[in-house]
């Protein structure tokens, strides 16, 4: 999958922003098979470390939950591999 250099900020409490305390920050995704785009919370992905500013391509094991909660996440992400870093200017 590919991570954009920049962080998308959500939350359920609004204004969305970083003075906010109840903001969340999420990983921007395009899935490389399927062109697919979708977010997930930072921190998501077991051992990925993730710098604002870099383009990363990584190799993640997806694993789905036996009994997700209601409102939860179905799946767990552990990283396999980060195969790119690319710094991005001009952000």
């Amino acid at each position: 999958m590919n991570v954009a250099p920049k962080l998308l900020i959500g939350g359920a409490a609004p204004p969305a922003s970083p003075n906010n305390p109840d903001t969340v920050y999420y990983y921007n995704i395009i899935e490389d098979n399927s062109n697919q785009k979708y977010v997930l919370a930072k921190g998501t992905i077991q051992g990925f470390d993730y710098v604002e500013g870099y383009q990363y391509k990584i190799k993640v094991q997806i694993t789905p939950l036996a009994k997700p909660m209601a409102d939860g996440p179905i799946d767990t992400y552990s990283l396999i591999e980060v195969l790119s870093k690319t710094k991005v200017d001009g952000l």
